[in-house]
């Protein structure tokens, strides 16, 4: 056994088995990450806005973290396998093998066939990251002009103000609209707090 495991750890370290084994560690690191944050969201939603069984609701939350679990391991193993292969056609790296690799894997994963809600939600929070960061290194890089003095001061608070607002009209007008996790959570603070007719449904409970 141990000269088996010895074997093992020669093959691990031997820099010929890198890529393939970075592909391997990817993948894992993909399906604990996935699973460790979808697992605990979907625990609380199923507690505040599922109804039904807890058999029922314990398999809505296993459901959801192997979707976000698999989906995001299967990402990250094709975007290491797209960028090796296209790092060893042209025999370095690029950056266009990066944005390349990310489109190839974001579509096959993310962007085709079925979009489960839980693809939706993974999908708006890489955008609105992105967003974020490209704002930040076009400034940081010149690309775009910096807000300096007073003015910096109102751009964030104007933004999060309008965020706000836009959200809780497009609420009013037509819920539907919304992404389905935002929906519920508008339904249990601005709709379920309108129901109550005595101090146990007021404070107690919903």
């Amino acid at each position: 056994m141990d000269s088996l495991i010895a074997k093992l750890d020669e093959f691990i370290a031997d820099p010929k088995n890198h890529d393939i084994l970075s592909v391997l560690k990817g993948a894992r690191n993909g399906f604990v990450y996935g699973f460790k944050v979808r697992v605990t969201h979907s625990i609380v939603m199923a507690l505040l806005f599922k109804k039904g069984s807890y058999k029922s609701r314990f398999r809505g939350v296993t459901k959801a973290s192997l979707d976000h679990s698999t989906r995001l391991a299967k990402y990250v193993a094709m975007y290491k396998i797209a960028s090796i292969a296209l790092r060893k056609l042209q025999g370095k790296h690029s950056l266009s093998h990066t944005f390349v690799a990310g489109v190839l894997a974001g579509y096959l994963m993310f962007g085709r066939g079925n979009q489960s809600p839980v693809s939706q939600q993974v999908v708006l929070y890489v955008f609105s990251r992105a967003v974020m960061g490209m704002a930040k290194y076009s400034i940081r890089n010149g690309l775009i002009p910096s807000f300096n003095g007073k003015l910096s001061s109102y751009v964030y608070p104007a933004f999060a103000a309008l965020s706000w607002a836009i959200v809780m009209v497009i609420y009013e007008l037509d819920p539907a609209s919304l992404q389905i996790s935002l929906r519920n959570s508008m339904v249990y603070l601005y709709d379920d707090s309108e129901k109550f007719s005595n101090f146990s449904d007021l404070l107690l409970h919903n």
